[in-house]
């Protein structure tokens, strides 16, 4: 099992998009450095990297801030 490096403490923004509709924008130094250790071109590298958003919050985040249903 990999085991996902620690940037719990480098910040990222959630911003919804201005220009489509559904599109969340997440950008910040936590967000690259794992992409930078992520191959998403590979199945295995894109679940990784689905995983992290997911055990970070930042999808929940997303949904959170934004739903508005």
């Amino acid at each position: 099992m990999i085991k996902e490096p620690d940037f719990s403490n480098e910040p990222y923004t959630v911003e919804k998009s201005e220009e489509e509709e559904g599109l969340y924008i997440v950008e910040g130094p936590r967000i690259e450095r794992m992409l930078g250790y992520t191959n998403l071109d590979s199945e295995k590298g894109f679940e990784f990297f689905q995983k992290f958003l997911k055990t970070n919050g930042i999808n929940s985040r997303a949904n959170c801030k934004f739903n508005t249903s």
